[in-house]
C-alpha cells in the first residue's frame, strides 16, 4: 500500500520528532524522541500518538512517499509493520514493532539496505531549510480532517 509521510521537528526543549504516515486516508503519529536513525543498529523507541503533539513551532524535516510491504492496517493490528520511505533524508527499509507489554509503545528500526549508514542522523535542531507548518495545519490534523501536503 502507497502513501505518504512527514517527518517533524519539534521546536522545544530537547529533541522530539513526530513521523506522520496517510495510508487511504488514514493518518498513524508516533512520536520518537530521538529521532529516526539510518544505522540499524539503533533501535528507537516510537510512541503511537492518536493526534498530532502540540510542543510549539513544529518543523518539517523530511517527507515523501510511503509504502508498506504488506497491507497497512492488517500490519497495524498485528503490531509490527515493515515499510519504505523515499524522503530527501530517510530513504529504504523500515521496520515499526509494538512492545507486547504497551500497546502505545512502538521501536522503530531501519533494515540493512544500500541507504543504511551509521553516521547519517537527522539534526535535532532545526536549520534555515526546514519548512515552518502554519498553526492551522496542526490544528486540522487534531480534528482528523487534514491530510499530508
Amino acid at each position: 500500500m502507497k502513501g505518504r509521510f512527514e517527518l517533524r521537528g519539534q521546536n522545544s526543549k530537547g529533541a522530539n520528532f513526530e513521523l506522520r504516515v496517510e495510508v487511504n486516508r488514514l493518518v498513524k503519529t508516533w512520536s520518537i524522541p530521538k529521532g529516526p536513525t539510518m544505522d540499524p543498529a539503533v533501535q528507537r523507541r516510537a510512541i503511537a500518538s492518536p493526534e498530532s503533539l502540540d510542543f510549539g513551532s513544529t518543523h518539517i524535516c523530511d517527507r515523501g512517499e510511503f509504502s508498506c510491504v504488506l497491507d497497512f492496517e492488517r500490519s497495524w493490528e498485528k503490531g509490527w509493520l515493515v515499510f519504505t520511505l523515499d524522503g530527501e533524508k530517510l530513504k529504504g527499509q523500515f521496520m515499526l514493532e509494538r512492545s507486547a507489554r504497551n500497546y502505545f509503545n512502538w521501536s522503530l528500526f531501519k533494515l540493512t539496505d544500500v541507504y543504511a549508514n551509521a553516521e547519517i542522523e537527522v539534526e535535532e535542531e532545526p536549520d534555515d531549510s526546514w519548512a515552518t507548518l502554519p498553526l492551522f495545519a496542526t490544528a486540522a490534523m487534531k480534528r482528523g480532517s487534514a491530510q499530508l501536503r
